[in-house]
């Protein structure tokens, strides 16, 4: 796997794209819309696994979101 590559999760949004399932506490990158039992954010950082290496995933969310991306992708160092 190639070590220079890097993947940037943006996840601080907040809309009403999936009103009333998404709220303002829990936006949509965080809720399984699918039916996979997986979040919008844990599926992306899958799929970017398969092609940059874990180490070079970063998430940039709202503080207030840290928690939640901990809980959903565990692997992700703080």
């Amino acid at each position: 796997m190639n070590d220079n590559r890097y993947c940037v999760i943006m996840a601080g949004g907040t809309t009403n794209h999936f009103w009333p399932v998404s709220r303002e506490s829990r936006p949509k990158q965080f809720l399984d819309i699918s039916g996979s039992g997986k979040s919008f954010i844990r599926l992306t950082y899958e799929r970017f696994s398969k092609v940059v290496p874990r180490e070079n995933i970063l998430v940039v969310t709202l503080s207030r979101f840290g928690e939640i991306v901990r809980e959903q992708i565990p692997e992700l160092p703080a």
